[in-house]
């Protein structure tokens, strides 16, 4: 049986102490990133996602699709 992987894991503006928690949770699902929304941006947060290893990126996910640059992995 075949794994697949999942491709990007997007959070839209959360508080820290709402997003900070999930950090973990979203490590362990090993997406290939985490896309923080505007208003999502928190350098707690980027941190912890950091640290377990899952890239961060910084952008907003409405323009990335209609722009046609999701898939491009401009990561921190």
């Amino acid at each position: 049986m075949a794994t697949e992987s999942l491709e990007a894991v997007t959070l839209i503006g959360q508080s820290r102490d709402r997003m900070l928690p999930l950090a973990a949770g979203i490590a362990t699902l090993a997406p290939r990133r985490v896309i923080l929304n505007p208003g999502a941006e928190d350098s707690k947060v980027v941190e912890a996602l950091l640290a377990k290893g899952v890239p961060v990126q910084l952008a907003c996910t409405m323009v990335l699709l209609d722009e046609g640059r999701f898939d491009d992995l401009a990561v921190s």
